[in-house]
């Protein structure tokens, strides 16, 4: 009996050996199944993360290369204009020097001419050069091409009673009425010729006249 005994807890020894290991693999099973459950958990977890984040990223790369894209395209067109517009620029300064060279050229041509011109009557007929600004005097005065060539021959004569000249200055005509008129040399610049009144230049005398004028009026007013 006790050897019976003895080979019954033997073999149940051995059973519960057996049991026990089989419920160790099964708990390693199942802690790997979880491990793995939760590995796959965990990945599943990052993709989809990864895909939001680049779902909201790509967006905002996509947006961010189409604004960088139209900032590019409009910088070439802006300085597409500015080549172009400089380009015109640069036409426009050639012509307008070119004008300018051109105008310069016909001015001194002009100049040279009117030189020679001088030159020539300096030449042959010196009193002329030297008459002009008496000429221009006459001229601005509103006095008649006869009495300017009679005045030339220097002589000094008097105006007829009722006579007037114009006065550029005041812009109205002055009673020149038997006043000594005269071509003669000026007494500031004795190369030159100026028209006379009185003995004095014209248009000195003009402003001495009005303000002899202007006396007189005061007077009849009692204005001192």
């Amino acid at each position: 009996d006790i050897k019976a005994d003895k080979s019954k807890l033997i073999e149940e020894r051995s059973a519960c050996a057996k049991e026990t290991e089989a419920a160790r693999k099964e708990k390693e099973t199942a802690l790997q199944e979880a491990a793995d459950a939760k590995a796959q958990r965990d990945s599943n977890r990052k993709d989809a993360l990864s895909n939001l984040a680049n779902r909201f990223t790509g967006s905002k790369t996509k947006k961010l290369e189409s604004e960088l894209a139209d900032s590019r395209e409009e910088i070439r067109t802006l300085k597409e204009r500015a080549e172009e517009t400089a380009k015109t620029h640069r036409s426009r300064v050639w012509d307008l020097q070119q004008q300018l060279d051109r105008q310069k050229e016909q001015h001194n041509s002009i100049v040279r001419g009117h030189k020679e011109t001088e030159d020539l009557i300096q030449r042959f007929f010196p009193g002329v050069i030297a008459a002009l600004p008496a000429i221009r005097d006459c001229i601005r005065v509103k006095m008649s091409d006869t009495l300017i060539t009679t005045l030339l021959d220097g002589k000094p004569r008097s105006f007829k009673t009722g006579y007037t000249l114009y006065d550029p200055n005041e812009e109205k005509d002055v009673d020149v009425g038997n006043v000594e008129v005269q071509i003669k040399r000026d007494p500031t610049d004795d190369n030159n010729y100026r028209l006379h009144l009185g003995g004095k230049r014209v248009f000195q005398w003009f402003r001495e006249k009005w303000q002899s004028l202007k006396q007189t009026v005061r007077r009849g007013f009692g204005i001192r």
